[in-house]
């Protein structure tokens, strides 16, 4: 697939994890001071699967990152394994990415994500919003990449 076909697929999936991201933060931040949260069970739980799909998928590649395999990146397209990269690098930002998700591994959101306890809604909030803040650095790239080929 040519470049800014790659560019229009990772807006748009990036997109749909935003709006799963901001979604699942509105409901566990008025779940967190006891307001009711008029969002549906069902969209909760689809956001829930599109964001845990994409941090497995995340994980694998993360995995490979951090090992420095000399193997190539298979199983995603560059704009994915470009993603992977920055997100080990934001690991070692400790003082711009500070929530769980960074410092220990993705593995924990996935298992914060899926209870319904909420006892640890502020470090998930955090992870949540930490996460989304890389996700948008990508966007801005991805945006900036298709304007230039337009």
């Amino acid at each position: 697939m040519e470049s800014k076909g790659l560019n229009i697929k990772s807006f748009h999936s990036n997109q749909k994890l935003l709006d799963a991201i901001n979604l699942l933060l509105i409901h566990l931040k008025l779940t967190a001071v006891s307001v009711t949260s008029d969002i549906d069970d069902d969209e909760i739980k689809q956001a829930k699967s599109c964001l845990s799909y994409f941090l497995r998928q995340l994980e694998g590649l993360v995995v490979k990152v951090e090992k420095r395999e000399e193997e190539p990146l298979t199983g995603a397209d560059i704009r994915f394994r470009i993603f992977a990269k920055s997100f080990v690098a934001a690991k070692g930002n400790k003082a711009k990415f500070k929530s769980s998700l960074f410092q220990t591994n993705i593995s924990s959101i996935l298992i914060m994500m899926e209870s319904d306890v909420l006892k640890n809604s502020s470090d998930l909030i955090q992870s949540l919003t930490d996460l989304r803040q890389l996700i948008e650095e990508h966007v801005a790239i991805d945006s900036k990449n298709i304007i230039s080929e337009i």
